[in-house]
């Protein structure tokens, strides 16, 4: 299952409300689609998140998060920690396919 998707639909119209409802998954992908909230890749449609603001490299990034992002916050409920091990595992995973 996915961890997280980037979303693309512009900081300035993401619904505050959904931001609002916290880290455990809330709402179908779905669901966001039809309030504006776009990612970059298809996700499946039924599959629940959670919509996540973090501080990027520039500005404000947003982030479906799903099940397995939640899993790793319980373990620190920061959303920078979370993200933080899941991209550092997938840089792991790159690397060590570069070897093949």
């Amino acid at each position: 299952q996915p961890v997280t998707a980037r979303v693309t639909t512009p900081p300035a119209t993401i619904p505050e409300d959904l931001l609002k409802r916290g880290l455990k998954p809330h709402s179908t992908v779905e669901e966001f689609a039809a309030a504006g909230v776009q990612t970059e890749e298809p996700i499946d449609a039924q599959l629940a998140a959670a919509l996540i603001s973090l501080d990027g490299d520039s500005g404000r990034e947003h982030w479906l998060g799903f099940n397995n992002f939640y899993v790793i916050t319980r373990y620190n409920r920061s959303p920078l920690y979370a993200m933080a091990a899941h991209q550092l595992a997938q840089a792991i995973v790159k690397r060590r396919n570069m070897g093949d």
